[in-house]
């Protein structure tokens, strides 16, 4: 399980990106056959909470997640990533 900081700088290069891509790299995929992560902000959100868009707002984090981290999340294979923060039923 690798827990994400989602309220930190997570692009490209950045210290937490380059954690997390080191981490992932070093999974011996044989003896860890699934890979989970999980972070406070959701990566997929339709949500108007906080701003639309605005800096800091749901939709700009959730844009941010999708540039950075979801790259990451597929060259590696996470099996699994779990998120919190909004308190609405969303179906996709």
């Amino acid at each position: 399980m690798l827990a994400v900081n989602t309220e930190m700088d997570m692009s490209e290069g950045s210290p937490q990106w380059q954690f997390i891509e080191r981490d992932l790299s070093r999974v011996n995929r044989t003896n860890t056959p699934w890979v989970l992560l999980g972070g406070h902000r959701p990566m997929y959100v339709d949500s108007r909470y906080h701003g639309d868009g605005e800096i800091g707002g749901d939709q700009y984090v959730s844009d941010l997640l999708v540039r950075d981290l979801e790259p990451l999340l597929i060259k590696y294979r996470v099996s699994l990533a779990s998120y919190g923060h909004n308190h609405t039923l969303q179906r996709m």
